[in-house]
């Protein structure tokens, strides 16, 4: 997963949980589990998922 912070691109390994569409179509709540040691904040803007199918 990557995301935008003060200009910048962060990313984490991370395993998708579960998805939920909200706010009409407009916002997705991601739940995931961390799987590398990168801190993630509690709201993310602009973000993009890779999926890996192994």
């Amino acid at each position: 997963m990557t995301w935008m912070a003060d200009g910048e691109v962060e990313e984490a390994e991370v395993e998708l949980v579960n998805a939920v569409v909200a706010d009409y179509g407009r916002r997705i709540i991601y739940e995931f589990d961390l799987m590398s040691d990168a801190t993630v904040p509690d709201t993310m803007h602009h973000v993009s998922l890779f999926v890996d199918m192994r």
